[in-house]
């Protein structure tokens, strides 16, 4: 049995947050596992859904045992009461976040508590297959978003709202297999299975909420997050970061009357929160009036900007949208016009 007692620890970073970072270990016969070292506060240390940690926790225990081949399993946990994890001001620019955040991640840094957790190990992140690219595949990116929107689906049958879907999120693990079986469809691998990764931040009705959590599960699901961070990519434009008008970037300008009225044409039928509502309204004009959008952001300096990189098909992304609600209609739709 694979524990955290049992493993051999490397000096190699998988990944590192604000509270955490991720090593990679091995077990006596030179498996590969991920060793999550997170800082926690004295108040997370007692089980409680109302914390991350124990969220975390239990979300694995559901969906990573119910779909291992979808989402990374947990082996095993414990909490440190002698914490010599370290979290410093330099490594994240704390001085540029607000007093109440500063003072929030200073009790976190010192804190004696961590949680350890050791989960199983993929190959790579959508977003290292992404960067590793000199050419897109589409065909290859399309056959994952499948494997994507499916787990997406199970997710949200199990009553779970993830909250941080982006590539970066999204695990790759390697696969011999030429094929997954998906709604009864064979779906091509291209080599790689899609495992969801990273879940402290899931939301479910049975947890103690507070009132904006409350808020927040109600008529969201992490379609939002696929459509916002994954099927187009703004990265090239924020080269311009600070030429450009940055609050123009970050959703800070008016829509006319006659463009909301055109493109609310999309969002006509849907349940939508006025701050969703207010994203995808933001989303279409800058898709479907990219030129429009292009002068505000850049006023009156002379740049040549770079129109977004858009992965799937306009009609593809339209109907994501038009249908955001509904993950299962959404996956019918892909494996019928892939």
């Amino acid at each position: 049995m694979i524990t955290i007692n049992t493993i051999t620890k490397t000096n190699k970073v998988l990944g590192k947050g604000m509270s955490g970072t991720v090593y990679l270990v091995k077990d006596n016969k030179n498996n590969k596992y991920a060793l999550k070292i997170q800082k926690i506060m004295p108040k997370d240390v007692k089980e409680s859904l109302s914390t991350l940690t124990w969220r975390e926790i239990y979300y694995a225990s559901i969906l990573g045992k119910k779909y291992p081949k979808h989402f990374i399993k947990l082996y095993d946990y414990q909490i440190s009461e002698k914490c010599k994890h370290k979290k410093s001001w330099e490594e994240f620019e704390l001085q540029d976040l607000s007093e109440y955040r500063q003072k929030n991640y200073t009790e976190l840094f010192d804190s004696p508590y961590c949680s350890i957790k050791l989960w199983s190990y993929v190959d790579m992140t959508l977003k290292d297959l992404l960067e590793s690219w000199k050419t897109f595949h589409y065909n290859i990116f399309y056959d994952l978003l499948v494997q994507i929107i499916y787990t997406i689906c199970l997710i949200q049958k199990e009553g779970f709202y993830q909250r941080d879907i982006h590539p970066g999120n999204i695990g790759l693990v390697k696969t011999k297999d030429k094929y997954i079986d998906i709604m009864g469809k064979k779906i091509k691998t291209h080599g790689y299975f899609v495992q969801s990764i990273d879940f402290e931040l899931n939301l479910h009705k049975k947890y103690k909420l507070k009132y904006w959590e409350k808020k927040l599960l109600e008529n969201n699901n992490d379609i939002y997050g696929i459509i916002l961070r994954i099927l187009w990519n703004f990265s090239d434009l924020t080269k311009f970061y600070k030429k450009v008008k940055i609050d123009v970037y970050n959703n800070d300008f008016n829509i006319s009357k006659e463009d909301e009225e055109l493109l609310s044409f999309y969002l006509k039928d849907i349940k939508l929160s006025k701050g969703n509502y207010n994203l995808l309204i933001h989303l279409l004009y800058k898709l479907i009036f990219y030129e429009k959008w292009e002068k505000e952001i850049l006023g009156d300096k002379f740049i040549k900007a770079i129109p977004p990189k858009i992965y799937v098909p306009m009609n593809v992304l339209l109907y994501m949208i038009q249908h955001i609600n509904e993950p299962e209609k959404i996956l019918k739709y892909l494996i019928k016009n892939r």
